[in-house]
């Protein structure tokens, strides 16, 4: 067998292996935020309560009582305030919540994650926002309930 065949095969191999990432759109899920508070002094700190709707166990279970979260923009990466801060305890087996406001946009992103152990998969969706900072020159723009809806979704298997 010729070298350049060898290599086409274990190549073909290698991607054959490789976890398959599937996006979706997601339908009528959202993500359902309350007691939002967002506010720049010397530092600029963010907090809600969430909770998750669309009850379609096992890869994307209702979480029905609020989960807590909160975090500023000197995350992981305070330079531009992008990484995902994880949220307090799901209740629910397998997930969690995340979330993180941009520091130039303002958009609160939204992530709920579920994994399936027993499927070797990892189901991930999204939801995005604008939201306004109550010190800043939009602050009667600040809306303490509001509802982002689940804009896509991954499954990594």
């Amino acid at each position: 067998m010729r070298a350049s065949t060898i290599l086409a095969v274990a190549g073909s191999t290698l991607v054959a292996a490789a976890p398959a990432a599937t996006t979706y759109k997601t339908a009528g899920n959202t993500f359902e935020v309350t007691n939002f508070i967002f506010g720049c002094t010397n530092e600029c700190d963010w907090y809600f309560d969430v909770k998750v709707t669309g009850d379609h166990a096992p890869t994307h279970p209702a979480i029905t009582t609020p989960v807590h979260c909160q975090g500023s923009f000197t995350g992981a990466k305070p330079e531009t305030g992008k990484d995902y801060i994880q949220c307090a305890a799901t209740g629910k087996e397998n997930s969690q919540l995340l979330a993180y406001i941009d520091r130039e946009t303002s958009q609160l992103n939204l992530q709920y994650v579920v994994s399936i152990p027993e499927q070797t998969a990892t189901y991930r969706y999204y939801g995005e926002t604008q939201v306004y900072s109550a010190t800043g020159s939009n602050a009667s723009k600040q809306k303490k309930n509001f509802t982002v809806k689940q804009s896509r979704a991954t499954a990594v298997a």
